[in-house]
């Protein structure tokens, strides 16, 4: 069996993409099979419908998977996170997000001099 982390709880927030999909799982993953370790992670799908099979098979990860249709952003994703039984006893969290750019837009007013 796997040593895990126990003093980090991951969180990545994702959209309209499958976990495994997601450049930061992946390496992640990568990392933790190369140091033979294991990471909780709570992934929190904003995604219209569920991204994620109930069932997950990553042996490097204990996951935990919420889906919120209503996608309310990564804050109510860091708050479920800190939530979880035994989070208390964490020493950090690290939380992932995928936030598309945005057109650099003009400010709705102007300065006076």
């Amino acid at each position: 069996m796997k040593e895990c982390l126990n003093d980090i709880l991951a969180v990545e927030v994702i959209y309209r993409r499958k976990l495994a999909d997601t450049e930061t799982f992946s390496s992640l993953s990568h990392s933790l099979e190369k140091l033979g370790g294991c990471l909780e992670l709570l992934v929190y799908d904003n995604s219209p419908e569920p991204m994620e099979p109930a069932h997950h098979d990553y042996p490097a990860w204990r996951i935990q998977y919420v889906h919120d249709a209503g996608n309310p952003g990564v804050s109510k994703a860091y708050n479920e996170a800190t939530a979880l039984p035994g989070s208390s006893a964490k020493s950090g969290f690290c939380c992932w997000t995928r936030i598309p750019c945005f057109r650099r837009m003009p400010l709705p007013f102007t300065a006076k001099g």
